[in-house]
């Protein structure tokens, strides 16, 4: 008994051998030029498309937007005051601090995460569609 596999195998070296085995005669006159025709007309025009993610992800973000805005008038006039009295310690505590090392270094990697997207986002997307 032969595996699936080995027929596999066999049929295709068979093909294979027919194929090489095969005359091979001209083309006729004209041939190739009326397959390339063919094949310019029928190629798809590209079209711009939005996926449900980009929907998806465009509402989000207005979303949260929106969000942010109604929170920030319904935080009470105290707690605003109450976060910049924070703020203004926590700087005045950081100033007999060396921050510089901790500013390279988110720098440095705001600059990497840039560098990344450029380089993965480079090429749009394009979807071919047929008419």
């Amino acid at each position: 008994m032969t595996s699936a596999h080995e027929n596999g195998q066999k049929n295709y070296f068979e093909l294979e051998d027919a194929l090489q085995t095969y005359p091979i005669t001209p083309a006729p006159a004209g041939f190739s030029k009326k397959v390339i025709d063919k094949v310019r007309t029928s190629t798809p025009k590209l079209q711009f498309r939005l996926s449900w993610f980009d929907y998806a992800l465009t509402f989000f973000s207005t979303s949260m937007v929106g969000l942010a805005l109604i929170l920030w008038q319904l935080i009470p006039t105290q707690w605003i005051m109450l976060v910049r009295f924070q703020a203004f310690i926590l700087w005045e505590r950081s100033m007999r601090f060396p921050y510089k090392p901790n500013l390279f270094a988110g720098c440095t990697l705001a600059i990497l995460a840039i560098l990344f997207a450029l380089v993965f986002f480079k090429r749009p997307r394009f979807v071919a569609s047929s008419q």
